[in-house]
């Protein structure tokens, strides 16, 4: 609904086509993007219809982005951007999968030869995710018909729960 996915300051769809795909339900979030001047960023391999109405396109190399979204998560942690008080209070194991993700090295400058994005545009937006007054990840068709379907999607939630943050007007 408008009040809540429609009230983001940000949209990040990976791998998702929406605007072909489900193109009533990108109408409503592409009309309630403008109406709120939200950004919209979109990873895929293809410049997608979705990909020609977004503010910034990412070309990924196919099947990479579990190593996109991991680099996501170190930058954020590595910098201290992520919602603290809400990761000690709901993340279980946060700390565990900080220390794994610095342990193997799986930072923006180890994803960007894989993924085909600089270091540069991974920091920006794990920045831009980690900083947004609301942001949505979408990941559907181009995630889950992969082989790594599972870990990268796990990967993706849990980025978007160690940026988990409220409105100011929201906070309880």
């Amino acid at each position: 609904t408008a009040r809540d996915l429609g009230s983001a300051s940000l949209y990040v769809y990976f791998g998702e086509n929406q605007a072909e795909a489900r193109p009533v339900y990108f109408g409503m979030i592409n009309d309630w993007r403008i109406t709120n001047r939200a950004r919209m960023v979109v990873v895929d391999p293809r410049y997608t219809v979705t990909a020609s109405k977004a503010d910034r396109w990412l070309p990924i190399r196919s099947g990479t982005d579990l190593a996109l979204a991991l680099a996501l998560a170190h930058h954020i942690l590595e910098k201290g951007l992520h919602d603290l008080p809400f990761c000690e209070r709901w993340v279980e194991g946060w700390e565990q999968w900080r220390d794994f993700l610095f342990e193997r090295g799986y930072t923006p400058e180890w994803a960007a030869p894989l993924t085909g994005i600089s270091a540069e545009d991974i920091r920006k937006l794990a920045t831009e995710i980690a900083t947004a007054e609301g942001c949505v990840l979408f990941a559907s068709r181009g995630i889950n018909q992969h082989t790594n379907a599972v870990q990268t999607n796990r990967a993706l939630m849990f980025l978007a729960a160690i940026v988990l943050r409220y409105k100011k007007s929201e906070v309880p």
